[in-house]
């Protein structure tokens, strides 16, 4: 998204929503499916406004009753924050020792992160 892009299609700073507009889930990690639904714009607005545990809990069921009757994936884990390395050419991945970032290729800018500390063998 540009700056020019409608301000109800820009990532809200410090805590970015998620919100379906066209068709796409503007949010920290973004909408790989493409999933949009306009039933759900209206209980995503609803459940960004309350503060009610309860309510917000309710409105999750329906959202979630909306994604699992066109289900366009299948998620198998919540947001995974992982990754996979070998040392055999580079060093420097982040590690136990030295966790500097997620080892994660999805998460941005972190990934970029990486790159710029790992060097050849």
């Amino acid at each position: 998204m540009t700056e020019d892009a409608p301000a109800d299609q820009r990532p809200q700073q410090p805590a970015q929503r998620v919100r379906v507009r066209a068709g796409i889930v503007l949010g920290p990690h973004g909408n790989v499916q493409r999933f949009a639904d306009k039933a759900a714009d209206p209980l995503l607005d609803k459940f960004a406004a309350s503060t009610d545990s309860g309510e917000q809990k309710t409105i999750a069921g329906q959202l979630a009753a909306i994604f699992s009757a066109d289900a366009p994936t299948i998620p198998l884990y919540e947001q995974p924050d992982w990754g996979l390395y070998n040392t055999m050419r580079f060093t420097g991945f982040p590690s136990e020792k030295d966790p500097y970032a997620p080892l994660s290729p999805y998460l941005e800018p972190q990934s970029l992160l990486v790159l710029t500390r790992i060097s050849p063998r």
